[in-house]
């Protein structure tokens, strides 16, 4: 009787995850560390840049179609009405408005940086901070439409990157490997 072999051969997976294989070393670590740090004080220096002109934004009452006023963030006549009817002023709106933009960018600045200062030399890590960092600005981007047109420009290029990254985030968390397959070709 031939019972099987205890040692025989086992079919691994190539696609499997290897914690090694995410790390980066050496030139592409710096490389990428250098990147990581121009796009978020890129970032971060828009926002800080932008509050002054957002809130003189808000300040002024929205005419055009409601889509524009909710892209922008503005008050259409109505809803001051609606907002002073209840003792509210437009001052307090963007007071409110801009603070809560500046609570956002700092609450997800500091995880993005907190993520960057303990696993910056892991690919998913470095992405997943770079991410958080440039969130807020893609999110609230109405602070955006208030830059000279010099600054646009680039104030799109930061939302768009800000946007793509949490999109593409969720698709490769937590392996760096698009899960399904499928959507890397998204």
């Amino acid at each position: 009787m031939n019972l099987p072999s205890a040692s025989a051969q086992v079919a691994v997976n190539s696609d499997s995850y290897h914690p090694a294989g995410t790390r980066l070393q050496g030139s592409w670590l710096v490389l990428a560390r250098v990147g990581w740090l121009v796009l978020a004080v890129l970032a971060l220096g828009l926002s800080v840049a932008s509050i002054p002109s957002y809130f003189a934004l808000l300040h002024v009452l929205c005419t055009g179609a409601l889509a524009t006023c909710r892209n922008t963030g503005q008050l259409t006549p109505n809803d001051l009405r609606a907002f002073q009817a209840s003792g509210l002023s437009l001052d307090f709106f963007a007071t409110y408005q801009v603070a809560l933009f500046i609570v956002f960018t700092v609450v997800f600045a500091t995880i993005g940086m907190v993520v960057f200062w303990r696993k910056s030399d892991d690919r998913m890590g470095l992405f997943a901070s770079l991410a958080m960092v440039m969130f807020p600005l893609a999110f609230n981007n109405g602070n955006l439409t208030t830059f000279p047109s010099a600054w646009w420009l680039i104030g799109q290029f930061v939302a768009v990157l800000g946007d793509s990254s949490m999109f593409l985030f969720f698709y490769v968390f937590p392996t760096g490997r698009f899960v399904p397959r499928w959507t890397r070709w998204l």
